[in-house]
């Protein structure tokens, strides 16, 4: 499909009234945490943290993988393997700029509130999840500040942020009408005389309003009516933006297309494993070589296209962007009947790229394998620290995003000593 410039402006126009009216919509010249963006890759259906995350060999409560020993690249160790050539070409490549977070806890073994704790810090509660808050809270006014292209997104006082793209491409159908004729009930899409007429009446209305605009909120539409426009044109000064929705495009790239054009400050993509079957591996085990496999492909791709894009504000985008890699549960120490491992309340994430110290592992394992206790000031293992939550990672990326985590997340405990 092709996204014109009138698309562009339709999509800002009844977009503006979710927009934040805060900060000049414009990135500095250095990157502070105010201008960091966020991309979020989430493995649905509960990872393995002792097949890449964890060395956990020595642990005689946890049944690891056979294939598997321990390695470094540079001081950050992890799990290798010969099955899993691409998780050792990726820390080969990206180990000084990666943070493995060991050993937090998901306190549920369900689903659907292990995603929801992953995400908030909290099962149950209607509230943002992180990168929602982060979006909502960007300084500068955003086209899509929160552009969901696969995955869960939980949103309450945020949800003018987040756009869902959906699955199926909802959102390029709705951009070009092709929504229209796809359902069991279709409609005529207005002709291109009529479509010009509505164009036009919507832009005289909006400039209208601008114009007339006084104090209150006719001032504030005013204004962010001029920054929206401003962005529109940052957009098209980076070249056409006819490929950030264009079906032919892979979902990397137009995660990568919307951070570096300033659409969005965060992105999330969705990992689904070998075939779309999930991480879910109840049976199968060693289904999990597979997963990570291609997961650490695909990270590979992201690293190596962000490393090759300049962001809008004359950045590197590396410079910006930190990519963030998680699942919503851990799996089982100990193999079942099945040779699968059932779900588990402590699990592991990774952080890559600019914000946080490279090259480290914060937090760990203890012979029961649950969390070890973290020191949040240094990042350092400490008997007088605390475990690991989800709420404790997520405050952590709301500082590295500029905010005050007590603000939106009181119960979270941001680990300070791994942010730059």
């Amino acid at each position: 499909m092709s996204v014109s410039r009138r698309d562009f402006n339709r999509l800002a126009l009844t977009g503006l009234a979710g927009l934040s009216a805060v900060g000049s919509g414009r990135a500095l010249a250095s990157v502070s945490a105010s201008d960091r963006k966020f991309l979020f890759v989430f493995a649905r259906g509960g990872w393995d943290y002792s097949y890449v995350f964890a060395p956990l060999f020595d642990n005689s409560f946890c049944d690891t993988d056979p294939s598997s020993a321990p390695a470094t690249a540079g001081s950050l160790a992890y799990v290798d393997s010969p099955n899993r050539p691409a998780v050792r070409a990726f820390m080969d490549a990206y180990a000084d700029r990666t943070c493995i977070v060991n050993g937090y806890e998901i306190a549920s073994v369900t689903h659907p509130r292990c995603t929801q704790i992953m995400l908030t810090g909290k099962a149950g509660a209607i509230r943002d999840d992180f990168p929602s808050i982060l979006a909502a809270n960007s300084p500068a006014n955003l086209l899509m500040p929160y552009a969901v292209l696969s995955g869960p997104a939980y949103t309450a006082n945020a949800a003018s942020a987040v756009v869902r793209v959906g699955s199926g491409q909802q959102l390029p159908g709705l951009l070009d009408g092709s929504i229209l004729v796809a359902g069991e009930r279709r409609y005529e899409a207005p002709s291109t005389g009529a479509d010009a007429l509505l164009d036009a009446f919507v832009e005289q209305r909006a400039s209208a309003y601008a114009d007339a605009a006084g104090r209150g909120r006719e001032r504030r539409y005013a204004e962010t009516f001029e920054r929206v426009n401003a962005q529109i044109r940052d957009v098209y000064a980076m070249g056409d933006p006819a490929s950030l929705f264009n079906p032919g495009a892979s979902e990397i790239s137009t995660a990568v297309d919307l951070l570096a054009l300033g659409v969005s400050r965060c992105v999330l993509l969705q990992d689904e494993g070998l075939y779309d079957m999930s991480w879910d591996t109840h049976a199968s085990n060693s289904d999990q070589n597979f997963h990570f496999e291609l997961l650490f492909q695909k990270l590979s791709a992201i690293l190596a296209e962000i490393d090759a894009t300049t962001s809008v504000t004359g950045n590197p985008l590396s410079e910006e962007v930190t990519v963030v890699v998680l699942s919503e549960m851990g799996r089982d120490p100990r193999l079942n009947a099945s040779n699968g491992k059932h779900h588990w309340t402590w699990t592991s994430a990774m952080l890559v790229g600019g914000g946080i110290t490279g090259g480290r592992v914060v937090g760990g394992y203890n012979e029961f394998v649950t969390g070890a206790k973290v020191d949040h000031a240094s990042g350092e293992l400490s008997e007088s620290g605390t475990t690991l939550t989800a709420s404790d990672l997520g405050a952590t990326l709301l500082a590295l995003g500029g905010l005050d985590p007590t603000e939106f997340l009181p119960e979270g405990d941001p680990i300070v000593g791994i942010l730059t």
